[in-house]
């Protein structure tokens, strides 16, 4: 069964060196928040963190999700 990591691999890696984007500027399945902090009584709960498929780090920071093909595609006009 292929997984969604499988897919994005797949398709999603290669637009993005196509779009001359290299390993050091490409994070995979990363977290970019803590987490909400959440009252319950007089302790406190956090909860799960946003998550992205890629963190691309560039001036400034941006994020993406695997399902963003034709974004890669502008980006790489745009960027390039």
């Amino acid at each position: 069964m292929i997984t969604e990591a499988d897919t994005c691999r797949k398709y999603v890696l290669p637009k993005l060196y196509d779009a001359d984007w290299t390993d050091d500027q490409i994070s995979e399945q990363k977290y970019f928040t803590d987490g909400r902090i959440v009252p319950v009584g007089k302790s406190h709960v956090r909860k799960a963190g946003k998550r992205v498929d890629y963190l691309l780090r560039y001036h400034p920071v941006y994020r993406c999700e695997g399902r963003c093909l034709r974004l890669l595609n502008s980006l790489a006009g745009w960027i390039s």
